[in-house]
Order: structure tokens, then C-alpha cells, then sequence
């Protein structure tokens, strides 16, 4: 299947019902730079492209319970999931599910208060023409906020070998896939020359340090979870993976070990609101 998101079938994290909970767990675990500093409490609809099972709608519609949510995604397995966690706002009309392409919205002009993005565009081929769109179907008042990737700043300190030469693999499969494991940095660029206004971008570190245990181990396992769910695509063995697991037990058993990351949250407003 073709789309502006790519081919299906080169998906790095596959549609299982496996990776399916991960995502849910990944969306709690991440939850507080994600959302930290968002304040939905003035808008009434929202629309998250690439929703995929509904998690990070959940959140938001925990945080904002008065929203109207929207979630669009190309995945029919992934949305299948969505509307199980979802049965009950469903019902209630609170949340909306629909399956289609982010670079061609069936959604009219100027229909949504919040457009967001969550790790979304980095599986995008064309991520110009998905921020059109979410541009479009924004209110003149309203705000586009993605939240995506920098995949340069991933380090461990020191560096973990085993885990830096799965990292590297992971974005060179994105890359030929037609994702862009960099895009976060770009989206300023993309947004200006679509005519957007009041852009800014902030940092999103995410840190683990011996200083916080808990956290750097949440943090270590959603990390290799996340490298493990491109096994797969990545043609790794069982060895392969056995190499990576025992990699993460080696980080666990030094606390001198740190880990750090830096997403990039973009916000901007559509360009008819410069010419209010």
C-alpha cells in the first residue's frame, strides 16, 4: 500500500499486537516531555495525525477530559486497537477514529483548533506535504505542535558498542525506507516556507541519570524495547538480539552509565492567522 507515508510493509516497527502495547507503554513513559508546558485548556477539537493506537489521545483526553479528539492513521490494524481503548469516548463522542492518508486529509479547511504530531514524521516520506495539510485544516486561530525526532543526539556515556551499532542500523533502515530519523531540526525551515507564523521550537531533553534509578530504568526499558521492535525489519537473528539484550543488562549494572536524548517540539500557527 503507497501513501505519503511509504510502504506499509517497511514499517521499522511492524503492526503486531506486541508492538501494539508497546506503543501504549511508550506513551506513558513519555508522557511528561511530551505533553510538558501544553496547555489545551482553550481548545475544543483536536486532530493527532498518525494516532496509530490511540495513546497518545488517551492522554490528552485524561489531562483535557472537555476536548473532542480526532485521530487519524493509515494503519486499519492499528486503528482496530484504538477503538478498543477508546470503546467508551467513542460511544460518548469524545473521540473520533479515521483511517486515511496525512498527505491528502478528507477533513474541510479550517476544521480544528490543535493539529499534533508525535513521532510521526520521522516515517514520512514527504513531511512538507503532511504539514500542509495539517496547516489547512487548522482554525485561523489555531496551532500545528509536532513532536518528533533528532536521532543524532541518542548517546549512552560512554558509549555502548553493541547498542550505537543497532542505533546506526535502526536510521540507516528509516533512511532507505524514506523516513528521515532527523527531521525534528527541519520542521522550522518546512514551516516557513509554508507561509506559517509565530514559529517556535524548543528542546525535549529526555535524560537518565544514577542520580534518578527509577526513572533511568523506565527509561532503559522502553529504549530497548524500542530498538528490539525493528528486529525484524532490521534482518537481526536471535543472536542479534540476544548481543542487544545483554548490552541493556551491561548498562543496567553501571549506574555510572547516562543516557540522553533531545526531541524538538515545533509550534506555529496557520498562515491565514498573519493576515488577521
Amino acid at each position: 500500500m503507497m501513501s505519503t507515508f511509504g510502504k506499509m510493509e517497511d514499517y521499522i516497527h511492524g503492526f503486531s499486537t506486541g508492538e501494539q502495547d508497546r506503543l501504549i507503554r511508550q506513551a506513558g513513559v513519555l508522557a511528561d516531555e511530551v505533553f510538558r508546558g501544553l496547555d489545551f485548556s482553550d481548545a475544543n477539537s483536536v486532530l493527532e495525525i498518525g494516532c496509530a493506537v490511540g495513546a497518545e489521545l488517551q492522554i490528552l483526553g485524561r489531562r483535557w477530559p472537555h476536548l473532542v479528539l480526532t485521530g487519524l492513521d493509515i494503519s486499519r490494524s492499528h486503528l482496530s486497537a484504538a477503538r478498543r481503548l477508546h470503546a467508551a469516548e467513542i460511544g460518548a463522542g469524545r473521540v473520533h477514529l479515521v483511517e486515511g492518508d496525512a498527505g491528502s486529509l478528507s477533513f474541510p479547511n479550517a476544521s480544528f483548533d490543535r493539529v499534533i504530531t508525535i513521532w510521526t514524521l520521522e516515517h514520512i516520506g514527504d513531511p512538507a506535504a503532511v504539514v500542509a495539510e495539517c496547516l489547512r485544516v487548522l482554525k485561523p486561530s489555531g496551532q500545528l505542535i509536532c513532536t518528533e525526532v533528532d536521532n543524532s543526539t541518542f548517546c549512552f556515556t560512554p558509549v555502548n558498542s553493541v547498542i550505537a551499532d543497532w542505533w546506526n542500523h535502526f536510521n540507516r533502515y528509516q533512511q532507505q525506507a524514506g523516513g528521515d530519523p532527523r527531521v525534528g531540526p527541519k520542521l522550522a525551515a518546512i514551516v516557513r516556507d509554508l507561509g506559517a507564523h509565530d514559529i517556535t521550537e524548543e528542546t525535549l531533553p529526555v535524560i537518565s541519570s544514577r542520580n534518578e534509578p527509577g526513572r533511568r530504568e523506565e527509561l532503559l526499558v522502553y529504549l530497548e524495547d524500542l530498538l528490539a521492535s525493528g528486529a525484524a525489519q532490521l534482518g537481526k537473528t536471535g543472536q542479534d538480539e540476544g548481543n542487544l539484550h545483554r548490552a541493556f543488562q551491561a548498562v543496567r549494572a553501571d549506574p555510572s552509565i547516562d543516557f540522553q536524548y533531545h526531541a524538538i517540539r515545533l509550534t506555529c500557527r496557520p498562515p491565514s492567522a498573519g493576515s488577521e
